[in-house]
């Protein structure tokens, strides 16, 4: 249970190994996970949200879904603005200043990584960040 909510949490980490060694900026990438996750859990009232990892090429991509109110089409770009809020029939405005989502784009910025969402209204919302990195030797 999550935030006093009837939520769950799942953690997928996909094709990592525990012994991978992931060169990249970790402060950062942890407030990125942070702020989505956050964000997930404000807009979903019960259910299950999923946090998938993997390592494709150059990249760690990280996914968030929910199965909260979903966010219009029209204001996917929005999402990511200082102290936007989207106020649809579906959803109420939770806690918070709208900043979460805006603070992890310009971290993503900070360190080439894209952030990026796909919604339907009435069926959640998954953001994903692509994270470019290095490999580093793996552990003996």
């Amino acid at each position: 249970m999550l935030a006093g909510k009837d939520i769950g949490l799942q953690i997928n980490m996909l094709n990592i190994d525990e012994d991978d060694r992931l060169i990249a900026d970790d402060i950062i990438i942890r407030q990125i996970i942070s702020h989505v996750l956050s964000n997930a859990v404000k807009f979903t009232q019960e259910g299950i949200i999923y946090l998938n990892a993997r390592i494709q090429s150059d990249k760690f991509i990280i996914s968030v879904k929910d199965n909260g109110p979903g966010i219009l089409e029209n204001l996917h770009d929005k999402i990511f603005t200082r102290f936007y809020q989207p106020n649809h029939s579906l959803s109420h405005v939770e806690e918070g200043l709208g900043l979460g989502l805006a603070i992890s784009k310009g971290l993503c910025e900070v360190i080439d990584a894209k952030i990026a969402l796909e919604s339907d209204l009435g069926k959640g919302a998954v953001f994903s960040v692509e994270i470019p990195v290095k490999m580093g030797q793996r552990k003996v």
